[in-house]
């Protein structure tokens, strides 16, 4: 990754730390415009988060049979086929979303932390930052979360990593003080959401500035994005009021499964690469 590209993830970072406790602060002051804010987030950035999966599969799989037309068909049909599943069993579905939440959140923001600081975590580290945005209203789950992320927050500092420490503080600190679920949603539109499309922008093809990346995500996933946002409004439209929570988790799923899927792929080749070039560097530097 470029200097550019790796000073619009930092930037990003720095950028999760203010937003977040802000909204947590607006929360205080008037919790209508903090729920407003992290709606917000979510119609436009946390829906747009992973509307570009099917470009950015195409990119990496340039060979696949009929390109980018038949991924974007596949990905449609593996988040209708998940979504219907989880319809027609709903308590299994919500357990697998909370399951693939957690390792969702956590090993995107481990990920995001690894680009950002260049610093190894381990599989604990993205544990951790998963289960943070997960524990809820449950005070019992709370009171584990922030004695886990003090504790961890301490050795960082101990060790002099204070990005690190903030980390962990900023989101444990923001969730055990927001009731759910607006705390959730602040996280998700102003924490995991601007993190994951800064990583997807420092990656684009298209170098130059984080305005001009920046443009080139948001043309690739207007279509996407504004498809998902008429879809999901027209189910929650049509559902009756008890059967809202189960649409929002069918729903939910069905777009978690296929976007985790390509995140996870793109992880994968972008290490690679990574790789690859620290073997490059490290042969010429042999010669």
């Amino acid at each position: 990754m470029t200097d550019d590209a790796r000073a619009i993830v930092r930037g990003t970072r720095t950028a999760t730390w203010i937003m977040l406790p802000a909204a947590a602060l607006l929360a205080r002051v008037s919790p209508a415009a903090a729920r407003a804010l992290a709606g917000f987030a979510i119609g436009t950035i946390g829906i747009a988060h992973g509307a570009s999966d099917d470009r950015i599969l195409a990119r990496l799989l340039p060979r696949f049979p009929g390109g980018l037309a038949a991924i974007s068909a596949a990905y449609g049909a593996a988040t209708i086929g998940v979504a219907a599943a989880a319809w027609r069993a709903p308590a299994t579905a919500s357990r697998a979303l909370s399951l693939l939440s957690w390792y969702h959140f956590g090993s995107g923001d481990a990920s995001f932390a690894r680009t950002a600081s260049a610093r190894a975590r381990s599989l604990l580290d993205g544990a951790l930052r998963g289960a943070i945005p997960l524990c809820g209203p449950d005070t019992g789950r709370r009171t584990v979360m922030c004695t886990l992320a003090a504790a961890a927050v301490l050795e960082r500092i101990a060790r002099g990593d204070v990005a690190g420490a903030a980390d962990l503080l900023v989101p444990a600190g923001v969730l055990a003080a927001v009731p759910a679920p607006l705390g959730f949603a602040a996280y998700f539109g102003l924490w995991h959401a601007p993190r994951h499309l800064a990583i997807v922008t420092a990656r684009a093809e298209q170098g130059g500035s984080f305005g001009r990346r920046s443009m080139q995500f948001a043309a690739e996933s207007a279509g996407n994005t504004a498809l998902a946002a008429a879809f999901a409004g027209l189910a929650f439209a049509l559902a009756r009021p008890a059967e809202r929570r189960r649409v929002l988790v069918a729903l939910t799923l069905g777009v978690t499964v296929p976007h985790q899927a390509a995140v996870w792929y793109a992880e994968r080749r972008a290490r690679s690469s990574d790789d690859r070039t620290r073997g490059g560097a490290s042969e010429s530097a042999d010669r």
